[in-house]
C-alpha cells in the first residue's frame, strides 16, 4: 500500500497529521520522505480509538447521552 500527499508547510515547526489510514497498519512499515530543504524529526503512528468509525456500539451509545445532555 501506498499513500502520497502533498502539503505546504510554513517555516517552523509543523505537525501532520494524515487520518483515515488502516487500522491495521504495520508501524514498523511506515516511511516518511521529503523532498526540498526539510527535516523530519520524528513519526508517530497512534489509533484514534474515539474517531466516529471506531466506536463499538456501546461507546457510541455513551457518548451520544453525553452529547445529549451537555449540548
Amino acid at each position: 500500500m501506498n499513500r502520497t500527499s502533498s502539503v505546504t508547510l510554513s517555516t517552523g515547526n509543523s505537525d501532520v497529521v494524515f487520518t483515515g489510514l488502516p487500522t491495521n497498519l504495520n508501524q514498523q512499515t511506515i516511511n516518511v520522505s521529503a523532498e526540498d530543504k526539510l527535516i523530519i524529526q520524528s513519526v508517530q503512528f497512534k489509533l484514534n480509538y474515539m474517531a466516529p468509525e471506531q466506536l463499538s456500539a456501546e461507546t457510541k451509545k455513551w457518548t451520544d447521552s453525553l452529547d445529549y445532555v451537555y449540548n
